[in-house]
């Protein structure tokens, strides 16, 4: 039987009640002022009534009077209720409104009452109008502690997507020396980086074997000389990985989506004794996103019985560990920060689904699973792991972002999976600003900078 409106409500009794607080007016395009009624005198309208009153002002008295009476009403409502839940910071809108004179003598009692407010940062932020980009409200909103410890000549390693290789290509513009592993957003999966980390720490003769294994497995109606040649290149890939890892000061970990190729129990595990719940799709999926293409290569690992699926809660935990593990097996002593990448999902057709959903819906339980995952997992990190930290990039592109009158995926190039410049730019600088040793002291010795490693300086 198909389902029915009618048929559910038909014998539920009729509830009286009063709609008389749900009357509105549409306009004619059927559109409703949803907020019209709301009051303008409420504490988060501060910033608007300084500005209007700055538009107003005939001379420099009226001003003076505006900036006073707007000092006197953070005093009064910023203290209580409400008004609590500012943040203390200079909207874009009034910060070109006002004078040099009147910013320098604004910005510094601003961020004196700023300063008193850290037990506040849980409340989300009230006010739309203070959100920005800049550390001020960043600070206020996020709870990253400054651990001042990069310097220019610090070994960076950064590994993820393509948001990983941005924070790479940001920190060499500025001087600073950092690679990237390049992967694709569909590629950055934990369980399938958590397998590639396994196989490029294992002894040589078990790492060979495993590629070797499934390249033979995937390639089938290649010559022996075409699958040598991607035996050959995958190998050297993973040295590569490997050795990077090792020598870095600092690693930096864009995670990206919870889909990946899972194998069925006691699936083969090219023929070596690393075993895993996941095809190894690094060593096939392509750096491209070209549907069709993607589609053609995912059908030769579901051709080993593999099925496209999102990872579990548990799983997704399960295969961060991991993942952090083996990091920590290469090297035990760098500086290890950990990041959820913003960038949307690249495709999840062929995905295996128990509910309807599209893309954005997808894209949606695949961060929000693997957001919560990385904090259970970094809360027994930290317990015994002092260098290990979590950057809010994801939240400053998805939550912060969003409230600014910019637009923030694709302003430059029209790509939904592009983060914009303005916002991408905010982002890095705002990495720098927490963790950027030259920022915190511009006057340092610069031969010191060769001296120190991070962990060092976190003691």
């Amino acid at each position: 039987m198909g389902f029915s409106l009618s048929k559910l409500f038909r014998k539920k009794p009729r509830e009286r009640r009063s709609t008389a607080s749900l009357k509105a007016i549409a306009a004619a395009d059927g559109t409703i002022a949803f907020y019209a009624g709301k009051s303008a005198g409420r504490p988060r309208f501060v910033y608007r009534r300084l500005a209007q009153a700055l538009d107003a002002a005939a001379s420099t008295a009226d001003r003076a009077a505006a900036i006073q009476s707007f000092r006197d009403e953070i005093k009064t409502s910023g203290s209580r209720g409400e008004g609590l839940k500012l943040r203390m910071v200079l909207p874009p809108f009034l910060e070109k409104r006002l004078r040099p004179d009147e910013r320098a003598e604004l910005e510094p009692w601003l961020a004196s009452l700023r300063a008193r407010r850290g037990r506040l940062r849980d409340a989300f932020p009230d006010c739309a109008d203070e959100f920005s980009l800049a550390p001020a409200f960043l600070d206020s909103a996020l709870g990253v502690e400054k651990l001042a410890v990069i310097e220019r000549r610090t070994r960076i390693f950064t590994m993820g997507s393509c948001f990983a290789r941005n924070i790479a290509v940001f920190l060499q513009a500025n001087s600073y020396t950092a690679e990237a592993f390049m992967q694709t957003e569909d590629l950055n999966s934990p369980f399938s980086n958590a397998r590639m980390l396994s196989v490029a720490s294992a002894p040589a003769g078990e790492r060979q074997a495993f590629v070797a294994g499934w390249i033979e497995t995937l390639y089938p109606d290649e010559s022996s000389e075409r699958r040598a040649a991607r035996r050959d290149e995958a190998l050297g890939r993973l040295a590569g990985l490997a050795q990077s890892i090792a020598s870095a000061e600092v690693v930096i970990v864009t995670i990206g989506s919870a889909l990946d190729f899972f194998l069925p129990a006691g699936a083969p595990a090219g023929g070596t004794t690393l075993a895993g719940e996941v095809a190894p799709k690094f060593l096939l999926l392509a750096d491209t996103e070209d549907a069709d293409k993607r589609a053609g290569l995912a059908q030769r690992l579901k051709a080993q019985g593999a099925t496209f699926r999102l990872g579990t809660f548990a799983e997704s935990k399960t295969a961060i560990s991991r993942f952090y593990s083996a990091v920590r097996a290469l090297n035990p002593h760098a500086l290890c920060l950990f990041t959820l990448s913003p960038v949307p999902m690249d495709s999840a057709i062929g995905l295996h689904k128990a509910t309807p959903g599209g893309a954005a819906e997808i894209d949606c339980v695949s961060k929000s699973t693997l957001r919560a995952a990385l904090h259970e997992a970094m809360a027994a990190w930290i317990a015994t792991d002092p260098a290990v930290r979590y950057f809010p990039s994801y939240e400053i592109v998805r939550w912060i972002a969003p409230n600014l009158p910019i637009q923030t995926f694709g302003a430059e190039d029209a790509s939904a999976r592009h983060v914009s410049e303005q916002v991408l730019n905010g982002v890095c600088d705002y990495f720098l600003d927490r963790f950027g040793a030259d920022r915190a002291n511009t006057s340092r010795d610069p031969q010191s900078m060769t001296s120190n490693h991070p962990m060092e300086l976190i003691k």
